[in-house]
């Protein structure tokens, strides 16, 4: 029997300990895989469209633009 693809993860975190953490997590499982993490939203909106997440996995309190901003931005122009 084959295996299903494994969900997308983007993750978006500014405290590099906590982000690689996920990734770990996340990597852990047979489900989910992290296809990308930035420590920004601005750097996750710049790549969205290359990225192609299924789940995001987000900070709301970052440098710069916020995680509810930036998850606002990324539902009205992305792809997704």
């Amino acid at each position: 029997m084959a295996l299903p693809f494994k969900k997308r993860v983007l993750i978006v975190e500014d405290d590099q300990e906590i982000r690689n953490s996920f990734s770990l997590i996340v990597n852990s499982s047979q489900k989910f895989m992290v296809i990308n993490a930035y420590s920004n939203c601005e750097d996750a909106i710049d790549n969205i469209n290359r990225d192609k997440p299924e789940i995001i996995l987000m900070d709301v309190e970052l440098p710069g633009m916020n995680g509810i901003q930036g998850t606002k931005i990324i539902i009205k122009e992305s792809a997704l």
